[in-house]
């Protein structure tokens, strides 16, 4: 078989490429998780500049001589504490001499910018009485707001401190006077029982330039403690009293010591007396004693006048009986009397009626102590002028009762006399001293000395001399003597003492015997023996007697008993 022949050889052809299909796109609604982050945060900053918006309140501009530590975005506006708006900006204006501070406040105070809404600059400059504001010289200053309600202001002039009153203090004004001005000064506080109830507005001068007027106010409801009869006192520095217990120091506290300090109280006689009004006056006294021993109205009047003092008496010195304490001295004046060419203290005392009550006296509270009085100083009370306590305490006048006094009587008039002593102070204590040492200055001591020394030297002499030696022996020998003559009295008297007495009775036996027989029939003799017996028997008795009244006629004989 035979093959045919073979096709010449051809690249195989591909088979043709079947149709390709499309891609189909889908859409999803997800976009993806990146996307998250950046829509958040344009929520964010959305809510924010929507709470923003709603709670911005009005932009208002303050104008202040100065502001100094006031920055923009950062000095916040304060409203009893709680933050109210910041300082948007600060400008210099045009004069050079204001600044223009531009503050956004929030919307709650949209109603309440009215024309008397007041803003001033807290914390601008660090006050001693207020000590919480320390804490601004690191935080820095705030700008503090009064709100007014009224028609709305955008414009307004600040104040560079505090005021004195802001709108939501209630309470009393009340206007003080003192002599002169302590540490007291605006913004020391106002205490009563050591609590804080208010504080001081300003001081000043007083109009006819007499002392100092400063004007304090009282908290509600404290104000109603304030009656008419109330004393008010500078409680600033440590206070010195003598009252009943002695003296004593009071310290105040350390504010009070710092920035000054105010206090008040209401004495227990003027409790009853009206609530006092605001911008009512008092008169400020210098410490806590002398307000609380000021005369009041129902005090009486007395006078006393020393003589040779050696200085005044002050306003409100002590008026002392029996060591209490019933008035105090109005006044007093240095006066020179033309008429013996002397220094008198004429001294004004105003005594309390209620400091020394009167029993058993009628009549009117001046009737009653002229009575006292007058009785008292019949029996010797005076007046004297004591520092009470010695040498470094205050004078004082002190009524007691002055042995081998002159009769006195108390004086007439509307303001009675009381006598006067110049004894039993320290003035004249060292008065009398100064007489004496001048006494003994004018001693002769030299020659009193020399005439001493002599009278010594001579004793010296005299007993080292022999003579005087000798005769204490002698004296010495003749008192062994005496000793030994009494020791044999006392031995050898009471036996023969004894045996005169067994003698006396046999002779009183025998003298009753005689008798008995002379009752019987005489003899021619026993008259004559009796009659012997009769006299010895009696110089018997006669010698019993002396030796009994006088024992020592044993020794002595019977001349030394004549």
């Amino acid at each position: 078989m035979s093959d045919s022949p073979s096709p010449p050889n051809r690249v195989p052809r591909d088979p043709p490429n079947p149709p390709v299909p499309e891609a189909e796109v889908k859409h999803s609604w997800w976009f993806g998780w990146i996307w998250l982050l950046p829509i958040a945060a344009v929520a964010i900053v959305t809510y924010l500049g929507i709470g923003a918006w709603t709670s911005r309140g009005p932009t208002v501009h303050v104008i202040f001589a100065s502001a100094p530590g006031v920055k923009a975005s950062d000095t916040k506006v304060r409203f009893q504490g709680q933050e109210v708006g910041e300082v948007e900006a600060v400008t210099m204006q045009r004069d050079l001499k204001h600044t223009d501070v531009q503050i956004s406040l929030r919307s709650q105070l949209a109603g309440h910018l009215g024309p008397g809404t007041r803003f001033w600059i807290e914390g601008g400059s660090v006050s001693l009485n207020d000590l919480s504001a320390l804490k601004t010289l690191i935080a820095g200053p705030y700008i503090g707001i009064e709100p007014r309600d009224g028609k709305p202001t955008r414009h307004f002039t600040g104040l560079q401190t505090k005021p004195e009153l802001t709108g939501h203090e209630t309470g009393r004004r009340y206007r003080l006077h003192e002599p002169k001005l302590g540490t007291i000064s605006a913004g020391s506080p106002v205490l009563h029982l050591g609590i804080n109830v208010g504080h001081v507005i300003s001081t000043r001068m007083a109009p006819d330039g007499d002392g100092v007027d400063v004007e304090a106010f009282v908290q509600a409801p404290y104000d109603r403690l304030v009656h008419a009869g109330t004393r008010f006192w500078d409680a600033s520095a440590i206070q010195f009293s003598s009252g009943g217990r002695g003296p004593h120091l009071e310290f105040a506290s350390l504010p009070a010591l710092v920035s000054g300090a105010v206090a008040f109280l209401t004495p227990d006689t003027a409790k009853n007396t009206p609530v006092a009004a605001a911008d009512a006056a008092f008169q400020l006294y210098q410490g806590k004693d002398d307000a609380e021993n000021a005369p009041t109205s129902a005090a009486l009047a007395y006078q006393a006048v020393f003589s040779n003092p050696s200085g005044t008496l002050p306003s409100g010195a002590p008026v002392m009986l029996a060591g209490e304490r019933i008035g105090a001295v109005g006044r007093s004046e240095l006066i020179y009397d033309g008429a013996d060419g002397k220094l008198v203290l004429h001294a004004h005392l105003m005594l309390e009626p209620s400091l020394m009550p009167i029993q058993n006296v009628s009549g009117s509270p001046r009737a009653r102590m002229d009575a006292m009085l007058g009785r008292l100083i019949a029996q010797g009370l005076r007046a004297g002028l004591e520092t009470s306590p010695p040498v470094i305490g205050g004078r004082q006048v002190a009524l007691s009762f002055v042995p081998n006094s002159r009769r006195a009587s108390l004086g007439a008039g509307p303001d009675p006399t009381i006598p006067t002593t110049s004894g039993g102070s320290i003035d004249a204590l060292v008065a009398q001293a100064s007489q004496a040492v001048a006494k003994v200055n004018a001693m002769p001591l030299e020659q009193i000395g020399d005439n001493l020394r002599q009278t010594t030297e001579r004793l010296a002499k005299l007993s080292t001399s022999p003579q005087v030696t000798d005769a204490l022996r002698r004296v010495n020998a003749a008192v062994t003597n005496l000793q030994r003559v009494s020791a044999s009295m006392d031995h050898d008297v009471p036996p023969a003492l004894a045996k005169l007495t067994q003698a006396l009775q046999s002779a009183r036996q025998l003298i009753g015997s005689g008798q008995e027989v002379g009752n019987q029939p005489q003899t021619s003799s026993l008259p004559a023996t009796l009659f012997e017996v009769r006299r010895a028997a009696q110089s018997i008795r006669e010698l019993a007697d002396t030796l009994d009244r006088n024992p020592q006629a044993l020794l002595t004989g019977r001349e030394a008993q004549r």
